[in-house]
């Protein structure tokens, strides 16, 4: 839970910017969350008016160092509105 609280919480964060806030954010970075997870954001064109800004964090599943658990979450800009991404929305990131 703390990982996708983790990147629940910038989602939340990055929903309360302003639209021109998101635009001139560097289109990815790294964001250490309150918690001291390390969290990723991407943004994302998928359409000429819709923007999506895409988290992921990601912890190692012990015993094995090669695989990954992810943990997505995201907003869109669309029609100037900001809304967070849909389940499905999230799932073309996975």
């Amino acid at each position: 839970m703390k990982y996708q609280n983790a990147v629940d919480k910038v989602a939340k964060d990055f929903s309360l910017k302003t639209i021109n806030e998101l635009i001139s954010m560097p289109n990815y970075g790294i964001i250490e969350s309150f918690d001291k997870v390390k969290v990723g954001y991407s943004k994302w064109e998928k359409d000429s008016d819709i923007l999506h800004i895409h988290i992921l964090a990601e912890r190692i599943i012990f015993p094995f160092p090669r695989l990954y658990r992810k943990y997505h979450a995201g907003i869109a800009i669309e029609n100037d509105l900001i809304r967070l991404l849909t389940d499905k929305e999230l799932g073309e990131y996975d």
